[in-house]
């Protein structure tokens, strides 16, 4: 294990002792802490139980006081959210022709999900929007009305981002789609244009990935089997 900084406690009373720590921006992430005995006598640090590590993430800000102090009433409100913002891609292929495919770009904030988060296994959900593209390799172009859709939760397709943190390696996870109506129009060249087709819940993948959760500030990647595509980045706010 790492040994990363220590800090000493304050003792207040016989056998207690108390610790204040401000994170700042640059702490966010996971942590973990562990309390030690630092004897007189020349031993090694000896931990103040069996297992006294406690996890704890740091990503929300308390909001500046005005220089009045908190003492013992409420804490300052908090002035932001859990959460995570940035763009994904995905990509669906046709075999042979990677000109041909159905493309969709999505700007995402992910926010946190109490009911649904428990400790080791944080649960959020999408916002945003998405657009979506049919792309041609023999000239042809197609035309959505509309192309740009608002991401809205829905049961038929649930999206979330998940850290599992509790598990042996930590990972995080997202999978994101999402059912639209819409009116694709195809032109060719020397052609007239084609008649309006109505698309009605037709299911569109905006986004797919997963990775390693080591409580890093960014969740970045991007995976290509040939048949499909994804690459995403989102970033603390």
């Amino acid at each position: 294990q790492k040994f990363v900084s220590w800090r000493a406690m304050n003792q207040i009373a016989s056998n207690r002792a108390t610790y204040r720590w401000t994170p700042t921006t640059a702490d966010a992430g996971t942590w973990e802490f562990a309390a030690f005995v630092n004897t007189q006598i020349a031993v090694p640090l000896l931990e103040v139980e069996k297992n006294s590590v406690r996890a704890i993430e740091v990503s929300c800000f308390a909001a500046q006081a005005s220089g009045k102090p908190v003492g013992d009433g409420p804490p300052p409100a908090l002035a932001c959210v859990d959460s995570w913002a940035g763009t994904s891609t995905y990509v669906i292929k046709t075999p042979g022709l990677p000109a041909a495919n159905i493309t969709a770009t999505a700007n995402i904030t992910w926010t946190v999900v109490p009911a649904e988060s428990s400790v080791g296994n944080i649960v959020y959900r999408p916002s945003g929007t998405f657009t979506l593209a049919f792309n041609h390799a023999d000239g042809c172009v197609s035309t959505l009305s509309p192309s740009t859709f608002a991401i809205v939760d829905s049961p038929l397709t649930p999206s979330r981002l998940g850290l599992a943190e509790y598990v042996t390696p930590p990972f995080y996870g997202f999978g994101a789609a999402q059912r639209i109506d819409t009116t694709v129009t195809v032109t060719c060249p020397g052609r007239d244009p084609g008649t309006p087709t109505q698309l009605r819940g037709f299911e569109v993948s905006y986004g797919y990935g997963t990775g390693p959760w080591t409580g890093q500030a960014t969740l970045a990647g991007s995976t290509d089997d040939g048949a499909i595509a994804s690459s995403w980045s989102f970033s603390r706010p």
